[in-house]
């Protein structure tokens, strides 16, 4: 098998390469004082083997109010940027061109950056998950460019599970039952740690 590669930066001309080391090298001069975000992408023989980018996976989440005389105009009131970087690359090449095709899968990724009950509308994901990847379209992600990517992130994605115990503590009126309470309970957990998304959650006693 050649050892020959070819080297990506975004979509400059492709650039070929006598090694993986050679492409390395080229990678670590470019990014010298480099100031522009940039994705580089190592491809030998059909397939990615290296990825490195400066970019970051950004939406905007734009939050609105219905306004008209018949409350069926969506007005812009707030618009809040969201990086989801981490969380695209924790998620599988089928769930991420998923979002390059339903409106309705990105409105409900969207939603665990920012918390909003009204209306909304979720800008630039969709083209910045491409610019990312160095791909002109989501529908275009390979698994072995999705699998480098998260190698170059954060080495691999694996599944927990922690329990942990709360204490709710409030006020109610003394003919309230407290398991109705508890039956009814609405809450969320968020992850506000870098490489760490909460998936699912569940009360396990009560």
């Amino acid at each position: 098998m050649s050892s020959t590669v070819t080297l990506l930066e975004d979509f400059n001309p492709e650039l070929e390469l006598p090694s993986l080391e050679a492409a390395e090298q080229i990678i670590a001069d470019r990014l010298k004082g480099l100031a522009v975000p940039r994705t580089y992408v190592v491809i030998q023989g059909g397939e990615t083997i290296k990825f490195q980018s400066t970019r970051r996976i950004l939406g905007d989440f734009v939050k609105q109010v219905n306004a008209g005389l018949k409350f069926d105009m969506a007005t812009e009131i707030d618009r809040e940027s969201f990086d989801a970087t981490d969380a695209v690359l924790m998620l599988t090449r089928a769930e991420i061109i998923e979002l390059g095709e339903c409106d309705e899968a990105v409105d409900a990724f969207a939603r665990a950056f920012v918390s909003w009950d009204g209306p909304f509308a979720v800008e630039s994901l969709v083209d910045s998950i491409a610019e990312f990847f160095a791909i002109d379209d989501i529908s275009d992600l390979t698994q072995d460019r999705l699998d480098a990517a998260v190698k170059a992130q954060g080495g691999g994605v694996e599944d927990f599970t922690v329990t942990l115990t709360i204490q709710v503590s409030g006020k109610r009126f003394s003919n309230v039952d407290l398991n109705e309470f508890i039956g009814d309970l609405d809450y969320s957990v968020r992850s506000n740690t870098a490489g760490v998304m909460v998936t699912a959650t569940e009360m396990t006693d009560a």
